[in-house]
């Protein structure tokens, strides 16, 4: 029975600072509500659980996941070019560096790998919204 009372006073103290909660002490019927900046109070109701959160952590996980995917096949495809000329080069018989089409397509297949680098922030920034939160933020401080 006492730990159960230090455990309730620690969770009203913790409520009390963390989210400027108006709460009764131990024992007594509780009225919790917060108080605002324009003198309303609000329901506890928005600080607790969300019954949905499994849903939203699902949610989130698909989020990842499917960036996850588009980053990696984003990768593959950039390199790609850059591996099939390394290997065409290393492996074909045929294969002439002095040719037009050589001094053409190796530049081309470096710039697209480069290419990969510039387009991952972007990505990002559409992918994922707590990229885009952060770069709000740093552009706001």
């Amino acid at each position: 029975m006492a730990d159960n009372t230090i455990n309730n006073h620690v969770a009203i103290i913790h409520l009390r600072k963390r989210y400027d909660v108006n709460v009764g002490n131990v024992g007594e019927p509780t009225k919790m509500q917060t108080s605002s900046t324009n003198g309303e109070s609000k329901s506890l109701q928005n600080f607790l659980p969300n019954p949905n959160s499994s849903q939203n952590v699902l949610k989130a996980r698909r989020g990842v996941i499917r960036m996850l995917i588009i980053v990696v096949l984003t990768f593959a495809l950039c390199n790609l070019p850059l591996h099939a000329r390394k290997m065409w080069q290393y492996w074909s018989p045929h294969y002439r560096g002095d040719t037009r089409f050589s001094a053409l397509f190796t530049p081309l297949t470096f710039l697209v790998t480069y290419f990969n680098s510039g387009i991952n922030p972007l990505l990002y920034a559409f992918l994922s919204r707590n990229f885009r939160r952060s770069v709000s933020v740093i552009r706001n401080v």
